[in-house]
């Protein structure tokens, strides 16, 4: 006879990005790198919902750009992004015993956690007359690897970093793009430091603190 357990639930997460295709993206590279919660007849899976809305809006786009110069009849001068996704958890895991279904899911979460921010959680897990409820966010949340910018990282790059791009000092146009388009000697010596610091041979990335800000909102739902 075949031993089962359950998971159902659900678990809220904000991505890192500029952009909602980037936050996607972002999210989804996270995913499709997490550990295996396993069965004999299929893994756990998970569907990604953006939630409704929008809970941030900017006056300059993802390379600080004002777009109110941009404005026209499909356009009002503002980005909009949705931060908040829904992870949608669901699995019938057969020939697996709930400890070891628990043990997966444990390391599931924890390198999700790691990855992007965990805002809330509700999960149940069951089988074999047991169950498990997990719904306190906190652990989870404090988690996230701090990124590069962040004094308690000492300048080391969080995971999710290498999937964006780098920002040219003072801007968060890409560094590359500013290297190939502006003729600017600055911009190829900060170009060659970080190349040069990623190897381990001079000191880490200037902070992203103290670069122009646009006008924005945040938590504005719509």
């Amino acid at each position: 006879m075949s031993h089962w357990t359950y998971i159902t639930g659900v678990v809220e997460v904000t991505p890192a990005g500029e952009t909602q295709p980037q936050k996607r993206y972002v999210l989804d590279t996270v995913l499709e790198h997490l550990p295996v919660v396993s069965g004999s007849e299929g893994n756990m899976k998970v569907h990604v919902l953006q939630q409704y809305g929008h809970n941030f809006s900017s006056s300059c786009n993802e390379f600080e750009e004002d777009l109110y110069y941009r404005r026209d009849a499909d356009h009002d001068g503002w980005m909009r992004t949705q931060e908040r996704y829904t992870l949608v958890l669901e699995a019938r895991l057969r020939d697996r015993e709930f400890d070891e279904t628990k043990r997966e899911l444990n390391k599931w979460l924890n390198r999700l956690a790691k990855r992007v921010l965990v805002t809330d959680i509700l999960v149940k897990l069951s089988g074999g007359g047991r169950i498990l409820v997990l719904d306190d966010p906190e652990p989870y949340s404090q988690m996230t690897e701090p990124f590069s910018w962040w004094k308690e990282s000492g300048g080391k790059p969080a995971w999710v970093e290498y999937l964006l791009w780098e920002s040219a000092p003072g801007t968060r146009y890409p560094l590359k793009l500013m290297y190939k388009y502006y003729e600017a000697p600055e911009i190829g010596a900060e170009l060659a430091r970080r190349l040069a610091w990623e190897r381990g041979i001079v000191t880490p990335p200037v902070s992203r603190e103290g670069q122009k800000a646009c006008g924005a909102s945040t938590d504005v739902v719509q």
